[in-house]
């Protein structure tokens, strides 16, 4: 099922495709919760959408070696860093222009966006893009720096735990 919606090949439940969510807007990714999983999937069921598929173990070696689904994960995970206010610059995680008015959305506490970018270091991890995900890992430590009374040394734990 995963393998089918990142080629194309699928539509997902909710009847959008992933190139569609590549395409939505910041209050329809903020909003929607049933992409995430879709976009970053886990071995391990969600527990925020029940039902939400599970990737094949035999799967995820695809996306180690497949360079078209490596293409599309790296457009979802781009996808993600422009939603958080984030940008790629030199190999590094750097700010956008509008992280300050993006981040006034989920650098709040206990905002569900800690989990999903959990979810989405998990993902990068499993799937070979261990440098990109300890770079978004450098970025957001710098973001606890100045926010650690909001995210909480638990919330970093979770996102240090992901990139090993």
């Amino acid at each position: 099922m995963i393998l089918d919606f990142y080629l194309g090949k699928n539509v997902h439940p909710d009847g959008f495709t992933i190139e569609q969510v590549w395409s939505w807007d910041y209050e329809r990714l903020e909003y929607t919760h049933s992409y995430i999983q879709w976009l970053f999937p886990s071995t391990v069921p969600s527990q925020a959408v029940p039902g939400s598929p599970v990737i094949a173990r035999g799967d995820v070696g695809k996306f180690r070696t497949d360079q078209e689904l490596r293409k599309r994960f790296v457009r979802s995970y781009a996808t993600m860093l422009t939603f958080y206010g984030f940008r790629v610059d030199d190999g590094k995680v750097v700010r956008a222009v509008d992280y300050e008015e993006k981040s006034k959305d989920w650098v709040t506490p206990s905002n569900h966006n800690f989990l999903r970018i959990t979810r989405i270091i998990k993902a990068m991890m499993m799937f070979g893009f261990e440098k990109n995900a300890k770079e978004f890992y450098a970025a957001l430590h710098q973001v606890y720096r100045e926010n650690y009374m909001v995210i909480g040394d638990t919330t970093l734990g979770f996102w240090r735990r992901a990139c090993v």
